[in-house]
């Protein structure tokens, strides 16, 4: 019997001495890693500093590439138009009806009709479906012999084809 009582009491100082341990590595890391971690958390004032500087850096670098595409993208119609006569016959040059192309997978709306042809951005041009007027498209950008259109609110639900007749009227 005396052996059992002797197991039972080393057992159980074992099992006291491994709740101290486990307990004492319980505060330590309360008081002294936790706040630890919250100190590396926290950023500097000098450091916030340093990002927003960097931040405005980016910005100006991207708003002065934006306005350096944009002067690129800027087309003088004048020129483009003077250089088209060269090139583009009188039946080109007479033209009033082209095509509405439309490639529905981007909502980009193009039409066969050009500044050579006198359209010119935020004219209004009427679409057909053979012989019936379905409605209207405006003008977003214009190049030589095509356009970019936008449909008008009313009309952008009817274009369900990818191909329409337009008419300069």
């Amino acid at each position: 019997m005396e052996k059992q009582n002797y197991k039972k009491i080393i057992i159980g100082f074992v099992l006291i001495l491994f709740g101290i341990v486990f307990t004492s590595v319980a505060v330590f890391y309360y008081f002294v890693v936790t706040p630890e971690l919250a100190k590396r958390e926290e950023v500097a004032p000098e450091n916030l500093n340093i990002q927003e500087q960097k931040v405005q850096q980016r910005v100006s670098i991207i708003k002065e590439e934006s306005k350096n595409v944009q002067n690129l993208q800027k087309i003088n119609l004048n020129s483009l138009v003077a250089k088209a006569e060269k090139v583009y016959g009188p039946a080109e040059k007479s033209r009033k009806n082209g095509f509405l192309w439309i490639d529905h997978s981007v909502q980009q709306y193009v039409i066969t009709l050009g500044a050579i042809n006198g359209v010119l951005p935020g004219d209004y041009l009427m679409v057909y479906e053979g012989d019936k007027k379905i409605g209207q498209v405006k003008v977003s950008n214009s190049f030589d012999v095509i356009s970019y259109v936008q449909p008008l609110q009313k009309s952008a639900n009817i274009f369900k084809n990818d191909y329409y007749r337009v008419i300069i009227e």
